[in-house]
């Protein structure tokens, strides 16, 4: 633990030196991947994880998200919240087949919308710094579900279209507080 703090007060050094630039290819950076990486787990392993991380890290490798490995516990939270996530499954399709005149775009920020709306009210009252980790990852949980129903063919978009979208989407100013980078985003493989 003592190394860990040595490591985690050594990176914040580093990201408050003005004189050198911070370019990092990956998405979260790669000094906030060994904070993140610092914290959750040993030194030994988090040593590895970041110095694996900044080898990837070069100027021909493309942008790209790169979350930090769940823990054992949140590996188990991210299951419970995928089982409560697929009871979600009917009302998707339900939505989907209400507005099939909407083009993709217009149906990812219905289906998103829908999502937030059902956990977090309408969108002007909530306070994003506010919100409950649960209902966070329960969030996620059902953006993956849609993930894992076109994959599976039940929803008939391009995968490709809707990965990026959700990528952008969920890198938007609202979801870059601090307190959704200690949670895992969805998982965009």
């Amino acid at each position: 633990m003592l190394f860990n703090k040595w490591a985690i007060k050594c990176i914040q050094l580093y990201q408050k030196d003005k004189d050198r630039p911070h370019r990092c290819r990956h998405l979260p950076s790669c000094s906030n991947y060994g904070l993140e990486c610092f914290t959750k787990f040993n030194f030994i392993k988090a040593s590895f994880l970041t110095g694996y991380r900044i080898l990837r890290c070069n100027p021909l490798s493309h942008k790209v998200f790169d979350p930090v490995p769940l823990s054992k516990k949140e590996k188990q939270l991210k299951q419970s919240y995928q089982k409560k996530a697929s009871t979600f499954d009917e009302e998707l399709l339900a939505i989907i087949n209400d507005h099939k005149h909407f083009d993709l775009e217009q149906h990812m920020n219905h289906l998103i919308t829908i999502i937030w709306e059902n956990h977090f009210g309408l969108v002007e009252k909530v306070n994003a710094t506010n919100i409950k980790n649960e209902d966070i990852m329960l969030f996620y949980a059902k953006i993956d579900r849609i993930l894992i129903l076109i994959k599976k063919k039940k929803i008939q978009f391009n995968y490709k279209f809707v990965k990026k979208y959700l990528e952008s989407y969920l890198f938007s100013d609202i979801f870059n507080h601090p307190k959704y980078f200690i949670q895992n985003k969805t998982s965009i493989k």
